[in-house]
């Protein structure tokens, strides 16, 4: 099977939030057994069907993509409006409060806005350099 290749029209202006569940790089690192191994797993699971639900949603939020990669999401949204910003800010708030009440675990993210491509498995663009950078430069700050 093909890939298909990217096309500029998909290269849109996004809101681009790219978050990281803190400490769970070293729980990944310190997998040494099946429950260790299944603790991880029932984290990352809950990221992942959050980004899944949040993929099928309708309204504000209809354009909404949420890609899981280990304990970090991303998630661009085509730029629209300040409504929209302020959805994808609650959404975000949700996501929070959901991983620390369902897992006991915190979100650390950024958002900003910037040209990206993202279909499929491809994501790339100036949008999502700057959310992982801005996100990296907090690593020292709270959630």
């Amino acid at each position: 099977m093909q890939a298909t290749q990217p096309v500029y029209e998909d290269y849109r202006d996004s809101l681009v939030v790219f978050a990281d569940i803190l400490g769970m790089e070293r729980e990944i690192r310190a997998i040494a057994n099946e429950q260790s191994f299944r603790i991880v797993a029932t984290v990352l699971g809950l990221l992942r069907g959050q980004a899944e639900s949040w993929c099928s949603m309708d309204g504000t939020l209809q354009d909404f993509r949420a890609t899981a990669v280990s304990d970090s999401l991303i998630i661009p949204m085509p730029w629209r409006s300040k409504g929209a910003a302020v959805a994808l800010i609650e959404a975000m708030s949700d996501l929070q409060y959901g991983m620390l009440l369902n897992a006991g675990r915190l979100l650390r993210g950024y958002l900003t806005r910037g040209r990206l491509h993202h279909k499929g498995e491809a994501i790339f663009g100036e949008g999502y350099v700057r959310a992982y950078q801005g996100e990296q430069g907090l690593k020292s700050g709270p959630p």
